[in-house]
């Protein structure tokens, strides 16, 4: 579970830094007094959660897709198994009959051949 978290961590960490980077690239500021500077700096913080969140809404949506494409795969197995499985049925009850049929003939023609040496 620890691995789990860690790998979670370094993924946000990831996105953060991607998304910080990409607002960085794109603004620049120069000459501005120190309250301009705490709320271009606070519109950049809520700039960067907000591109990390649409990353991670993008992440989410692809895993979605996989999921339900896995999905549709597996119901198709299924499907198709259940189809097996129901000629494979159909088949042992055809076989079953066969050898009884068989199993039959070959008592009645093993009575014939002792009734004939009877006689």
């Amino acid at each position: 579970m620890k691995r789990d978290s860690t790998k979670i961590t370094k993924a946000t960490t990831a996105l953060r830094s991607k998304a910080d980077a990409q607002l960085c690239a794109e603004a620049t500021v120069s000459g501005a007094s120190q309250t301009d500077l705490e709320t271009i700096r606070l519109l950049h913080e809520l700039q960067v959660h907000h591109l990390e969140l649409e990353m991670q809404n993008t992440e989410l949506r692809l895993t979605r897709d996989t999921a339900e494409s896995d999905r549709d795969k597996m119901e198709l197995l299924l499907t198709q198994s259940k189809i097996t499985e129901q000629v494979l049925n159909e088949n042992k009850i055809l076989l079953d009959k066969l050898s009884k049929t068989l199993e039959r003939r070959v008592r009645e023609g093993i009575t014939e051949l002792r009734k004939k040496d009877k006689l």
